[in-house]
């Protein structure tokens, strides 16, 4: 009478996707309705009559659900392996789960390749996940993140480290800014600063969308913080900033690889001289003690 294994959004025979037609919505739950009514099911065994009780509160909850815009973003965000209502997630504002929710389509709808560029990255589980199954789906992945020697909070790069393999497995092309490129940066190669640290927020995704705004990709960002963004459809812009990346990532950051050992390797062109470091590049032993040590900080709160 009822398949009960479906998803919400199965239920009602439309894709998986936050933008949905509230119209067909309606309808597609009315014809549900007439089938599933207690009323059709007067006469019939007990169990027909649980049966038919159980689908029209199933029927109901997925209507509620899908037609509110906040409940949407969290029955997705579930869909997708995060608790939306557990203690961790301390967002509720509609906007923000909408953009959440829009910034991961865009991904998934990449056709080639996406660079990011973030100040401080801890994808956690959910986040390693998503990034294999676009590897899965030959999707290039360039990261840029800071490195130990540029990040200027100690104890979000501790547990950042801690997905570094995770993450080179998978087969993302990782890089981290070198703390002594700031003079790169600037046309004359002069600046004031006494180390580079990143700061730019940004995803370009196949040469052709743009998100940038404030959100880092870490928990504390995603979670807690109030944050911003706008996601730009731009290929003039975005084949641009790409190609900008191409040419100024191998001068200013390392290139992180995994050796025969599996240990992480830092890679880099310096002053004409090709550079292989084994350890966290341009750090001291205490640094690189501090950032071990740090790991006992929650990382829901990094």
């Amino acid at each position: 009478m009822f398949d009960f294994s479906k998803n919400y959004f199965e239920l009602f025979g439309l894709p998986v996707d936050y933008r949905i037609d509230l119209a067909e919505l309606s309808v597609r739950y009315r014809d549900l309705q007439k089938i599933v009514h207690p009323d059709r099911y007067a006469s019939a065994s007990d169990h027909e009559q649980r049966l038919a009780m159980q689908g029209a509160t199933l029927v109901n909850e997925a209507f509620a659900a899908l037609k509110d815009p906040l409940l949407r973003a969290q029955y997705m965000l579930e869909l997708n392996g995060v608790d939306a209502k557990g203690e961790n997630l301390t967002t509720s504002d509609t906007g923000f789960l909408m953009q959440q929710m829009e910034m991961r389509e865009a991904l998934a709808a990449a056709e080639r390749e996406i660079y990011i560029f973030t100040p401080y990255f801890i994808p956690r589980k959910a986040g390693i996940e998503f990034i294999e199954e676009l590897r899965a789906k030959g999707i290039r992945i360039v990261l840029l993140t800071n490195s130990l020697a540029s990040n200027n909070h100690t104890p979000v790069h501790s547990h950042y480290a801690s997905y570094r393999k995770d993450v080179l497995r998978a087969g993302v092309e990782l890089w981290e800014a070198r703390a002594d490129a700031a003079k790169i940066t600037t046309p004359d190669g002069k600046t004031e600063l006494d180390q580079l640290t990143l700061h730019t927020k940004g995803i370009l995704i196949d040469g052709e969308r743009i998100f940038v705004g404030s959100l880092n990709l870490d928990p504390r960002s995603i979670d807690i913080n109030t944050e911003m963004g706008l996601l730009i459809e731009s290929p003039e812009l975005g084949e641009r900033l790409t190609n900008n990346a191409i040419e100024r990532m191998p001068k200013i950051a390392y290139r992180l690889q995994l050796d025969e050992n599996d240990k992480i390797t830092w890679h880099a062109s310096i002053d004409g001289e090709e550079v292989v470091e084994t350890t966290d590049p341009q750090t001291s032993a205490w640094r690189r003690f501090t950032a071990w040590f740090l790991k006992i900080a929650p990382e829901n709160q990094l």
